[in-house]
């Protein structure tokens, strides 16, 4: 645990994945929720570093970190305050948070116009 990371990690998020295909019909299930109250840090814009380092050129986006262990995966929508417009996450990278080196994953979201 870091308490300076649970400082920053003022923001409330849900997050839901894919229930597949039904095969007879063709059509998607509905998303289901996998994270019904997870806490991140706020969200922020894609900084230089990260668009160049993602290859991220073309793309309108946003970043911020999360707990590590959550079962977070790219693909999955995010939804912050779990009543806002669902965001598809599209990189999930570990990252340890200074000082305390705690376990942290850092997503970066990609925002739906």
């Amino acid at each position: 645990m870091s308490r300076s990371f649970d400082k920053l990690a003022t923001v409330t998020f849900c997050s839901f994945r894919s229930a597949g295909i039904d095969i007879t019909t063709g059509l998607s299930y509905a998303p289901v929720a996998v994270i019904v109250s997870g806490s991140c840090t706020p969200l922020d814009p894609l900084n230089t570093e990260v668009i160049e380092q993602y290859g991220l050129e073309f793309f309108e986006g946003v970043q911020t970190m999360a707990r590590g262990g959550l079962d977070i995966k790219e693909g999955d929508l995010f939804q912050v305050s779990c009543s806002g417009t669902k965001m598809s996450i599209r990189a999930v990278g570990d990252w340890y948070w200074s000082p305390e080196n705690s376990d942290t994953v850092h997503l970066i979201i990609q925002q739906r116009k």
